[in-house]
């Protein structure tokens, strides 16, 4: 039940020198695996399931840029966005904010990588709650569509000068467990995709569907090519956590 998909060709492309925005090409691919067992590693760890994704996804990065050798030193950051609703808190408006969290990529313990996002994203939180600004949040509700449009041109054309503050997104939404129906057909799966900010190549943006969580991948195949191996390599991060689990269980 651990799957992978994407179209035969994806296409791809050689390295190309970055010069802070990404082209107008795409490539996609998507895995996919059972809720459950994810839910299970999160119980286990007594951590969050935006936890788990993030090492799951973090370690396929991690794979993916070792077999190149192009992995850091320093632990590559993901733009995760959260929820700061508080428990209770019925009030209207969004109470959701950007969190810059280490991705885990310098972690090799599929283990440890959990338990370090998990520290790191406490802390961020925490930080937010205690009086934290989200810079782009505040843009975003103060500019119109146009003039953001312009801004993130803008900060693309300085990157090579000013450290950006995350090297890609990653979004998990809840969908539901209750399977859909569409004029009676019932839709057995779902893909989910976003969009690529001008000046980062990869976005991965997870639901989960009827028992199963869906992850999408969309990148720029200038800056990652062989998409599909890189979405590949979730479900076996998957089974390699499992594994470290259940090995620490029974010692």
């Amino acid at each position: 039940s651990l799957r992978v998909h994407g179209p035969s060709g994806l296409e791809t492309a050689p390295h190309a020198s970055f010069n802070g925005v990404v082209s107008g090409r795409r490539s996609v691919a998507w895995s996919s695996v059972p809720l459950d067992t994810v839910l299970r590693a999160k119980k286990s760890l007594g951590v969050t399931v935006n936890d788990v994704v993030l090492a799951l996804t973090g370690g396929a990065v991690r794979d993916y840029l070792l077999e190149r050798g192009a992995l850091p030193d320093a632990p590559l950051r993901a733009s995760v966005p959260v929820s700061l609703r508080k428990e209770g808190d019925t009030s209207m408006g969004n109470q959701i904010s950007d969190l810059a969290v280490d991705w885990g990529t310098d972690v090799a313990d599929p283990l440890e990588r959990v338990r370090a996002i998990h520290a790191d994203m406490q802390e961020r939180k925490r930080a937010e709650k205690a009086g934290g600004t989200n810079p782009l949040g505040v843009i975003a509700d103060a500019l119109a569509p146009g003039a953001i449009s312009w801004l993130m041109h803008a900060a693309a054309s300085v990157s090579d000068r000013i450290p950006l503050p995350c090297n890609a997104v990653v979004s998990n939404v809840r969908m539901t467990d209750v399977p859909l129906y569409l004029a009676g057909a019932r839709v057995e799966t779902v893909v989910p995709m976003s969009m690529l900010a001008p000046t980062q190549g990869l976005n991965v943006t997870v639901v989960s569907y009827a028992g199963e969580l869906r992850f999408g991948f969309l990148a720029d195949p200038a800056l990652v090519p062989d998409l599909g191996e890189l979405a590949g390599a979730v479900p076996k991060e998957l089974l390699e956590l499992l594994a470290v689990l259940d090995d620490r269980a029974r010692a």
